[in-house]
């Protein structure tokens, strides 16, 4: 009797102190979790990883502009250094161009300008300003100048007949701008050059090679 009691006491004892034990377990310290470190990514990275900006589109309205199709052509210049008269405006007539004839070499220059105002008196009735001027040039003297006066609204002519090889003869207003040049018989070659204001201009007359005695004179409608 006395020795199943103490076995029953020796089991509970033995069954207390397993209880013991997994309690002690069960509450005993906890083990503390795995930290992965978090590697912050490098500056080249970032600047890898960042995103390009879009290109900056042109300032509005540029891409809309129509591109030109064509350049006007330039105006007619005088030659360098010369400037064009501001009282002048041009008449041009193909007659007046095609009646101009051939220089033909004569010592009586007077009677060959006549001629020459003959031969375009059917395409324009002109009338001589003045009387022939007449003079000698040669090929390295200065130009040689005769002024006569014009009148506004009128349109004019000149007709020049010479015995050298070549000669020029041109015109300039007072402020001393081209009316025109003309190396043929006529100026101007094809036409006439009217006047919007009235000015007295310089008839100019240069040789192109040797000597040369000539006549010129103003003609008018």
């Amino acid at each position: 009797m006395v020795r199943r009691e103490r076995a029953s006491v020796t089991s509970g004892v033995a069954v207390v102190a397993s209880l013991g034990l997994a309690v002690a377990l069960a509450c005993g310290p906890k083990p503390e979790p795995t930290v992965t470190p978090v590697t912050a990514p490098s500056a080249s990275a970032s600047a890898s990883a960042a995103p390009t900006a879009p290109p900056k589109p042109p300032p509005s309205g540029m891409g809309s502009l129509p591109l030109p199709t064509a350049v006007p052509a330039a105006a007619p210049m005088p030659p360098p250094g010369v400037v064009g008269s501001k009282k002048i405006r041009r008449r041009d007539d193909a007659q007046l161009r095609a009646c101009v004839p051939a220089k033909i070499a004569s010592k009586d220059v007077a009677g060959e300008l006549a001629k020459v105002a003959a031969a375009c008196e059917r395409a324009a009735k002109l009338k001589p300003v003045g009387a022939a001027l007449r003079g000698s040039q040669k090929d390295d003297a200065p130009a040689a100048e005769h002024k006569v006066k014009v009148e506004a609204g009128k349109c004019y002519r000149v007709y020049v007949a010479h015995d050298g090889a070549s000669l020029v003869v041109g015109m300039r207003d007072s402020a001393g701008d081209l009316v025109g040049e003309s190396p043929t018989l006529a100026l101007p070659e094809a036409g006439l050059v009217c006047f919007t204001a009235s000015d007295e201009v310089a008839i100019t007359v240069a040789s192109g090679s040797g000597r040369a005695d000539y006549a010129v004179q103003l003609f008018a409608e």
